[in-house]
């Protein structure tokens, strides 16, 4: 009996470690999605107005000595390292391709800025560093004779770089690149004896890229008695230019104008031709500027100022411009007579 006691017992010690032995499994985590954040801001840090559409590429490169040197395990941002900004803060998903045993990946990460580059923007310059790693993670659930270990391939991404910190890299959630607008505005003034301030003066105000640049947004311009609330629409122009109606006193504000862009501000000579007898308003003028061209800064305003001038001399005639010399002579007269006639008088006597 002590025999089979013995015996069963034994047996059951066994089966007890046969189950725990099995229940420990080796389960890869094959899928990895996680995300970084690209920004768009101004130099001055604050959020642009707008946004260019624009689509970004990226370069993933494996460091030397990286466990990935046969290119087996690698990262893919967006789809196909490419990714379509839809706003000033996006959010670029990027999977993990490949690493399926524990280890550490190191790779590089470049922002390719788009071809052609998309005007007022300034990309990021810098590499980012960006390192994988692969490890187990063992996971018990139960206890006693029924638990049952499971060890997962867990897997960590970091981001670091050089740029914020120059003894040591620290670490980066998110990508930024600038993107800068300005204004300008455009005001009409007109002086001068014959100048008329309530005719309309037709102004042409041009606008022209960088060479090679796009434009992806839409410059808008409002004010004046004339014409507003009008738009330039930013369809990947490289010049373009708006032809306004401005008189005295009118101010048209042009805005969302992409840093660089330069602008050149002109009247129509038309207003230049002689008026002979000064009656027409639209004609006869002496035109001159305070800067008609310039370039948009970033997060800067221009100012251009038109100045018209029609003046004539008024001839008031001889009698007003000779008076005081009459006055002057009739008096030496009447001073002459008078003393004539006194002189007179005393010889009498």
């Amino acid at each position: 009996m002590k025999k089979l006691i013995s015996l069963m017992l034994a047996l059951i010690m066994v089966l007890s470690l046969a189950t725990v032995a099995s229940a420990e499994e080796l389960v890869p985590d094959g899928s990895y999605t996680a995300s970084i954040t690209k920004e768009y801001t101004t130099t001055a840090g604050k959020v642009p107005a707008t946004f260019p559409a624009e689509t970004l590429t990226f370069t993933v490169e494996a460091a030397t000595g990286s466990n990935n040197a046969d290119n087996t395990s690698t990262i893919v941002f967006g789809e196909n390292n490419s990714f379509t900004i839809t706003g000033t803060t996006n959010t670029i998903p990027f999977e993990l391709s490949g690493f399926e045993v524990p280890g550490i990946w190191d790779f590089t990460v470049i922002e390719n800025a788009p071809n052609p580059e998309t005007q007022g923007v300034t990309y990021t310059t810098s590499s980012f560093d960006v390192q994988v790693i692969a490890y187990w993670v063992e996971t018990t659930t139960g206890e006693g004779e029924a638990a049952v270990t499971t060890r997962t391939l867990t897997k960590d991404v970091s981001f670091t770089t050089s740029e914020s910190n120059s003894e040591s890299n620290a670490k980066v959630s998110k990508f930024t690149n600038k993107y800068d607008l300005g204004t300008l505005t455009v005001k009409k003034e007109v002086s001068g004896n014959l100048g008329d301030k309530s005719n309309y003066f037709t102004i042409t105000v041009s606008f022209e890229t960088e060479d090679g640049q796009k434009v992806m947004s839409d410059i808008t311009y409002k004010g004046g008695k004339y014409t507003e609330n009008q738009t330039i629409e930013g369809n990947g122009w490289t010049s373009n230019e708006v032809t306004l109606e401005l008189k005295h006193d009118d101010t048209i504000t042009f805005s969302n104008i992409p840093a660089g862009v330069s602008y050149s501000v002109a009247e129509s000579t038309d207003h230049e031709a002689t008026d002979a007898t000064g009656a027409n308003g639209n004609i006869g003028y002496t035109v001159t500027y305070e800067d008609e061209k310039g370039t948009i800064a970033a997060d800067g305003q221009c100012d251009a100022v038109v100045k018209n001038k029609k003046e004539t001399k008024i001839e008031t005639g001889i009698v007003t411009d000779s008076a005081p010399y009459i006055i002057l002579i009739a008096v030496c007269a009447v001073a002459a007579v008078a003393f004539v006639l006194k002189r007179r008088n005393a010889v009498d006597f």
